[in-house]
């Protein structure tokens, strides 16, 4: 089975009929006539449909109302709650990924922060310095026109 590649869930596929169309079924029927593994495990899961076909389950409709209403309740709050990001990342990466993913989004805002500041800084140095020149012009100006004036 594992050492063949094909899966139990494609045994089971076949024994139910309902291999994907455009499987190969003829291939598949080859490899498990010369597969005595394939052999084992079809003749198992086939051992285990029959066994679960003869299996009758005779509950009340109280028990089938209790766990359909218990299902309903449970969709409910899903549907309320929605997707949480969190819960769907610790799915897909280990907490040590989420919390070092953190860490550095965290640094690397502190490092914009800091050089945006700089750079905000720097223009007020620099709106102070040619406000600064411009008074200087605006004095020099002044003292050109009454240099002119006292001349005449």
């Amino acid at each position: 089975m594992k050492k063949c590649g094909i899966k139990s869930e494609t045994l089971v596929d076949y024994i139910y009929g309902e291999i994907e169309p455009g499987g190969d079924i003829n291939g598949l029927e080859a490899h498990i006539s010369g597969c005595p593994g394939c052999r084992a495990e079809l003749e198992r899961l086939r051992a285990v449909r029959e066994a679960g076909a003869s299996l009758k389950v005779d509950f009340s409709a109280d028990v089938w109302n209790m766990q359909r209403s218990a299902i309903m309740k449970e969709l409910k709050k899903k549907k309320k709650t929605g997707m949480d990001v969190f819960e769907f990342l610790r799915g897909k990466f280990p907490a040590g990924a989420i919390l070092a993913a953190a860490l550095i989004l965290m640094v690397a805002g502190a490092v914009i922060t800091f050089f945006y500041h700089a750079k905000a800084v720097e223009q007020q140095r620099t709106f102070a310095e040619k406000s600064e020149m411009l008074q200087n012009l605006e004095v020099i100006e002044r003292l050109d026109f009454y240099e002119k004036i006292s001349e005449n």
